[in-house]
């Protein structure tokens, strides 16, 4: 499962630096419409520590592999989002709300907005999709139980992005709940006594009944002590990355959780 993971995220790598950008229609056609109307947009950037800040820009322009906005609007003056951040988009469209994750590509562009005008903006890597923001809450069932699910918890690269190195920190554990939108993990008090909101981490497992191993990023949301286990509680948010098709994967783990519940419905009766 492990070698999985790690040949898994080199793809993923190969891909990231060869920069291959296959969006869909759907992609195109309504990130190209915001770009026509100079669309207002927001940019939710977190650190490392969890501090969310968002940025206020309009979409200006989309090109092969890019989306050009202007320079955000931010909080503090002073503040910026370093090229290679993560930033998650919303927009709204004829009614509708969209996000999408992408990367700062570079953020001292100057933006040509026709024959005369140029402003300062950014540019950021274009999506592969686009998913709809007013979504509600994703039902979460608990797996705890006779059998356990396992799962691997892996470092990513200290500077490569998408990737891991081939001697990174691998902790087991087992879910103790799961949505589509993320997982309560336990791990081991002596592999990891604590760990920081923001930190992020490779997820590997496999759910009963379910085709195909997982591989996913997480981002740790909340991290406390069980002292009556001797362990340690991860609240993990699963995240958009290059190497997964979100939208897929949160189809398999929906179908999981209904059957799940299901079964735990029909044990009651």
């Amino acid at each position: 499962m492990m070698l999985g993971l790690f040949m898994s995220l080199l793809e993923v790598l190969g891909a990231t630096l060869s920069r291959k950008c296959k969006p869909s229609k759907t992609v195109v056609e309504l990130i190209g419409k915001a770009c026509a109307r100079n669309v207002p947009a927001e940019l939710h950037f977190e650190d490392t520590a969890g501090n969310l800040t968002i940025g206020r820009v309009r979409l200006l322009e989309m090109t092969d592999c890019l989306v050009l906005t202007d320079r955000p609007m931010m909080p503090d003056d002073d503040s910026v989002i370093p090229d290679g951040s993560t930033v998650t988009v919303h927009f709204a469209l004829n009614g509708s709300r969209y996000e999408f994750e992408s990367l700062v590509e570079e953020s001292g562009l100057i933006v040509r907005l026709n024959a005369r005008q140029r402003v300062p903006g950014i540019s950021l890597r274009q999506p592969l999709e686009l998913t709809d923001s007013q979504r509600r809450l994703d039902l979460r069932v608990s797996v705890l139980g006779n059998d356990s699910i396992s799962i691997w918890l892996v470092d990513p690269h200290p500077s490569l992005p998408n990737a891991c190195p081939m001697d990174a920190r691998v902790i087991e554990g087992r879910i103790v709940d799961i949505s589509c939108g993320g997982a309560s993990v336990l791990v081991p008090y002596n592999a990891l006594r604590k760990c920081e909101p923001g930190h992020r981490f490779y997820l590997n497992f496999v759910l009963p009944d379910v085709e195909h191993e997982f591989c996913l990023l997480g981002i740790v949301r909340f991290s406390r002590l069980v002292e009556s286990s001797e362990s340690t509680r991860l609240g993990i948010q699963f995240r958009r990355w290059i190497g997964s098709v979100h939208q897929r994967d949160r189809q398999r783990i929906s179908q999981f959780v209904v059957a799940h519940e299901r079964r735990k419905l029909r044990r009651r009766r």
